[in-house]
């Protein structure tokens, strides 16, 4: 899978934790964003995966540039 901001993921993956890391490099790889909302949804994703794939794949939900996927400069991920 090509993914345009392939350091993106080096990025996310080197500041998660184990467990954050096994889970965002399936979302990023193998799941569609909808099915990562749904997981996410149901409390068997943490909402930093999503922070990540948005992140790792430019997504931007709405039209203000605050709504873009951030992380953080430090410590563990945020959602």
């Amino acid at each position: 899978r090509y993914i345009q901001h392939s350091a993106r993921v080096l990025f996310v993956v080197g500041r998660a934790n184990q467990q954050e890391r096994a889970q965002i490099l399936d979302a990023i790889f193998d799941l569609s964003r909808e099915e990562i909302v749904k997981r996410v949804q149901a409390g068997t994703l943490n909402k930093t995966v999503l922070a990540a794939y948005d992140y790792v794949h430019d997504i931007f939900l709405g039209s203000e540039e605050a709504q873009r996927p951030a992380m953080p400069s430090q410590g563990k991920l945020s959602a």
